[in-house]
């Protein structure tokens, strides 16, 4: 996503969230980037803690709880990350190989952040290039207490998008709004209550 578009992006959060009267107790950022998202929770949501993952390098400006690393289910401490396509999915793979694209990143699983950082209810933003599926399995627990998530919908690989649609509404969640390739959704079942695939 680019500066602007995201942005306004979480603008429209913040005004679907605050048309539903629902105030977010924690805000986890999935993919924090360039940030620009983050002026506008701190603006929207001054007193709300942020947690941030991301697999770059903690920005000058990051004054919340920031994970380098890329959220995912695996059980590897490490994962090849590839940095041309900001994703797990790498969408050039051999030029991105001569180019030195591929690098190991430390991985973290949404699940195992500490409840402390993160009180519920709360709101879910996750812009990772096509590694969507992959931190929402790392995140089924967390999930469970998050009423809303704007997530990426973009077909990276045939199906993905749809993948992402029918994971979330077999996890409690249906979509409320969609804003070009983003999409917001908001869980239908009650907080805490398990899914059927649990």
């Amino acid at each position: 996503m680019n500066y602007d578009y995201t942005k306004r992006t979480a603008n429209w959060c913040v005004s679907q969230m605050k048309e539903s009267r629902f105030v977010p107790q924690s805000i986890i950022n999935v993919g924090v980037s360039s940030g620009p998202e983050c002026l506008v929770w701190k603006k929207s949501y001054p007193n709300v803690p942020v947690v941030g993952i991301d697999p770059r390098a903690k920005r000058d400006w990051v004054t919340f709880p920031y994970f380098q690393a890329v959220a995912t289910n695996s059980n590897e401490k490490f994962v090849l990350f590839c940095f041309g396509c900001m994703s797990l999915i790498c969408l050039n793979p051999e030029n991105h190989k001569k180019r030195n694209k591929w690098q190991e990143v430390r991985t973290i699983k949404i699940d195992n952040i500490n409840a402390e950082l993160i009180p519920p209810p709360h709101f879910m933003w996750m812009d990772i290039e096509g590694s969507e599926i992959s931190a929402l399995e790392s995140a089924r627990k967390t999930l469970k207490q998050t009423k809303w998530i704007c997530i990426e919908t973009f077909d990276w690989v045939s199906g993905h998008a749809s993948d992402i649609n029918e994971w979330l509404q077999s996890n409690g969640f249906e979509i409320r709004y969609q804003f070009d390739t983003d999409a917001l959704y908001q869980r239908v079942l009650p907080l805490g209550q398990l899914c059927e695939s649990d």
